[in-house]
């Protein structure tokens, strides 16, 4: 459960006053781990808003879609396992069939 802002600005308000992890976390009913992350947050940014979301990683071969377009275009009856080793890469088939299903490209199903 995320921790609103009022409380993070309080926890931060009470530790900068003098009081410590442990009696902040049992006055606001957190964990101590919890305190000591806020700070942290609060001592590198000067900001208590809980942190932004990771960036989400980027596929291996998605800046290839003309390459794989122009395969899949040559060979018809090419499977995700074609597809993979056409491109060398050390991918799962998941990845391939996903990539190919945000292209709006379709491959042969056996």
């Amino acid at each position: 459960m995320a921790i609103p802002t009022q409380i993070r600005q309080r926890i931060v308000e009470d530790c900068k006053d003098g009081m410590n992890y442990r009696e902040a976390a049992a006055k606001w009913r957190v964990s101590i781990g919890t305190v000591s992350n806020i700070m942290k947050g609060y001592r590198e940014t000067g900001k208590v808003a809980p942190p932004s979301p990771s960036r989400v990683r980027k596929s291996v071969i998605e800046n290839r879609r003309e390459e794989v377009v122009t395969f899949l275009d040559k060979n018809k009856n090419a499977t995700l396992v074609d597809v993979r080793n056409f491109l060398k890469a050390e991918v799962c088939l998941m990845t391939v069939w996903r990539q190919l299903k945000k292209w709006k490209l379709s491959h042969k199903k056996k």
